[in-house]
């Protein structure tokens, strides 16, 4: 038995060895933890004293431009409202206009010539699709007698063709020639040429 308590007692002051060696290890660490601790100390003292200078420049700041942020934020509540009130009268007055518009066009007579003025429109009508397919070149009834944009071109012409054949003697011009009047005599000969 005196065996077994010896070798227990071993046991156990090995154990308490290893555990002094593993508190000596700590204690090596915790010691040089401890010699750093004032730097840490000084360095977050320092950045304390930075943050709160900070926050007070922050704070000083925030009360300097307070009024001002208010009056801005104030200002762009009233502009958002008056907008919103411009926005639902616009849309009040489209619909309204609409429906004006609506009742107009069901409302309006409709527009009756008479004899003489429908076939004035009717002929002006036939000149322009003609002229635009003289302009295009895809005419068929160009130079028909009775066309009645030929007979406006020959009306333009007649002067000019006269002028060259007769002498100036019969007719005198009573004022200068217009450039614009040179461009569209010089226009229609290259019409016809």
């Amino acid at each position: 038995m005196v065996l077994y308590l010896n070798i227990l007692t071993v046991i156990l002051l090995a154990l308490v060895a290893g555990l002094l060696l593993l508190l000596y290890f700590q204690m090596r660490t915790w010691r040089a933890a401890n010699r750093e601790a004032p730097l840490l100390a000084e360095k977050l003292t320092e950045a304390m004293m930075s943050s709160r200078k900070g926050l007070q420049d922050l704070k000083n700041e925030l009360i300097a431009r307070g009024p001002e942020l208010n009056n801005l934020i104030s200002e762009g509540n009233k502009l958002r409202t008056e907008l919103q009130f411009l926005l639902q009268r616009g849309a009040q007055m489209a619909s309204q206009l609409e429906a004006r518009e609506d009742r107009l066009t069901d409302d309006l007579p409709t527009l009756k010539l008479s004899p003489a003025a429908q076939a004035v429109v009717e002929r002006v009508a036939v000149a322009n699709g003609q002229a635009a397919t003289l302009v295009s070149g895809t005419s068929k009834d160009a130079g028909k007698p009775g066309d009645p944009l030929e007979e406006l071109l020959a009306n333009l012409q007649t002067p000019v063709a006269d002028a060259a054949k007769k002498p100036a003697s019969k007719r005198k011009r009573v004022g200068p020639i217009t450039q614009a009047e040179l461009d569209l005599q010089q226009s229609l000969q290259r019409g016809l040429v």
